[in-house]
This record gives C-alpha cells, structure tokens and sequence, in this order.
C-alpha cells in the first residue's frame, strides 16, 4: 500500500487545459509585455526562491501536500503569440499565449508529478500574468503619451508624412533601430510588423512613437505608430499616392528595404 502511494506521488502526469482572458487593451501589446524574460521572472506567482535566471515555485494543497521544483524560464515569440516554458528539473510548465478580437487565449500545459497539487495553479498562473501584462502595457502607453506634445491625442499624421521636411525633423529626433533589406510575398509586410510588436526586445514599449519607411520594387512607404497605435500612413504605389489607407500596403512585395526608427519626441 506505502509503495502504491509513493508511485502514485511521483509519477509524472500531464494535464492541458485552453483558457481566455479578456483584455481591454490592444491584446498585441500584452504579448509584447510577455515576451519581456525580465517583467515574466518579476511578476511569477508562487515563487519561494531565485537563483540568477532560475526560479524556485512551491505549491500546496490541504496544507500538507506540496510540490516544490526548480526551474529556467525559457520564452520564444513571434507571428503574435508568446511561448512562456519553464523547465524544471522534475516538471515542466508551459503557457501559450496568442492574441484575440476581445483578448488572450492561453494553452497551459503542466507535465510532472502531483498533478492533482499543481493544476489548478498553473492555471492562475496563466491568468496573473496576462493581467499583470495588461496592467504593465498601460502603464507604458501612459507614459509614452506624458513624451508626446501636447494635443497628438488620436491625430492622424499620414499628411505630414507626405512632407519631406516634416519627416525629415521627425528622423532628426529619432533613434535609427533597425536598417535591413528583407524579401517578401505581397501581403506580407503585416507580418513584419507583426513580428517587430511581438518581439523579444519590443520596442514598441520603449519608445513614445515608431516610424517605419520602406522602399520596394514598384511601391514606397511611410508608417507612424503613436503609443503603440497606427497613426499615419503614406504610400506611393506606382503613380498614385495614398494617405491613412493602409490597403496599399498589401502590393509591397520583392526586395524591400526597411528602416525603423524609435522616435523620442515628434515634430511640433
């Protein structure tokens, strides 16, 4: 009977369960908090000890039942969705976040022994963590309008972006991120914007305003993010020019290059 008990304790088991957490924010912005390695290891619930990067989670059931392990936080990001993965040297958690029209969607996995202790607290797991990432997002956003001049509220900038003396005062108070030549399908450069709102680094989050130009094959463009939200676009495709309409932007295909600026204050 003792030995059946033992087995039964430490046999690993999975358990799987999808959850949704409504978000009343963009939802693209609260993946971009939880690809941050930092904000995740800060915000852990039922974290009982830390080493470096690793981190100690104990949970407990009846008060006399618990389960302790030590584990590494392992985070992938991209196509708008985080991957959270903590392996442990007995267990492994793992949180699966991708965006929705309302909010997030989570998978959470659990694999290891006590599954019966540990389930229902990876769950909440789940859902701290999205909160505190929506919470965090806002905060960002607040303080990125506090850097902003007075007035920009929900302003439509794809006129001055057509100026080239108005985007060239832009550039003057910028920070030049990322300067690189890619190739794409039509219809693709969403994803690559995507990919820069979902990314590791997000740097969406750490500046007021984003501006991204590009040079394509028959097509040229100009975008302006303010606080994390599409506020001006420009494009030449072709011969014909098109302002705030972002359907245009589907035709950009071929050799394309891309440049990305962090915009620390803009033009008044």
């Amino acid at each position: 009977m003792y030995n059946s008990i033992c087995s039964y304790l430490t046999v690993k088991q999975m358990f799987k369960k999808k959850i949704e957490v409504p978000i009343g924010i963009d939802p693209i912005n609260v993946i971009g908090v939880l690809c941050d390695k930092g904000f995740v290891l800060s915000n852990m619930p039922y974290v009982v000890g830390r080493s470096g990067e690793g981190i100690a989670l104990e949970f407990r059931r009846l008060r006399i039942f618990r389960f302790r392990d030590n584990y590494e936080v392992l985070i992938e990001c991209g196509n708008g969705s985080a991957r959270i993965r903590l392996r442990g040297s007995r267990s492994t958690i793992e949180m699966i976040y991708s965006t929705r029209s309302n909010g997030l969607a989570a998978e959470v996995t659990y694999d290891g022994p006590r599954k019966w202790v540990v389930s229902k607290y990876v769950v909440e797991i789940a859902e701290s963590l999205a909160r505190e990432a929506e919470r965090e997002a806002r905060s960002k956003r607040a303080v990125a309008a506090a850097a902003l001049p007075a007035g920009t509220g929900s302003a439509d900038y794809s006129a001055k972006l057509a100026s080239i003396s108005w985007v060239t005062k832009l550039i003057m108070k910028s920070v030049l991120i990322k300067n690189e030549v890619r190739v794409l399908g039509k219809g693709k450069l969403h994803s690559y914007i995507e990919e820069l709102l979902s990314s590791g680094e997000n740097i969406f989050r750490k500046y007021p305003a984003i501006y991204i130009s590009g040079d394509g094959d028959d097509a040229r463009f100009r975008m302006l993010f303010v606080g994390g939200e599409l506020r001006g676009i420009y494009a030449v495709v072709g011969d014909k020019e098109f302002f705030g309409d972002d359907k245009p932007l589907n035709d950009v295909k071929g050799l394309v290059k891309l440049r990305v600026y962090g915009v620390l204050r803009l033009p008044d």
